[in-house]
């Protein structure tokens, strides 16, 4: 049971093509786009742990750029994700640190069970 709690939590973090193709799309739509934090998964159709871990890739190839933003008892309630400007170059996902890192601990994982 421990093996495929931990299976799908390695499954969850490291996100798949065309997850990353949808939060780019959405956010190329609107220069800024904020979302409130209870309504990640309505819009991003992602379970927030992993687009976190887009967003994060993203802001790495300084694709896009995001911020929590709080309220006055500075608790977090919504996230702005910021368009940047378009590369001259097509960028590969594989030249993220982050991305390389996650794949490898997948990897890692499947080995030692």
């Amino acid at each position: 049971m421990d093996l495929l709690y931990l299976k799908n939590i390695i499954n969850h973090l490291i996100p798949e093509r065309q997850e990353f193709i949808g939060v780019y799309k959405l956010a190329l739509l609107q220069n800024e786009l904020e979302v409130d934090l209870l309504d990640l998964k309505k819009v991003f159709n992602i379970i927030p742990l992993k687009l976190f871990t887009i967003l994060n890739i993203f802001k790495e190839l300084s694709l896009l750029d995001f911020e929590l933003k709080c309220n006055q008892d500075y608790k977090t309630k919504s996230i702005l994700i910021k368009s940047l400007p378009k590369p001259d170059k097509k960028l590969n996902l594989d030249e993220s640190k982050i991305l390389n890192n996650l794949k490898r601990l997948k990897q890692e994982y499947e080995e030692s069970y």
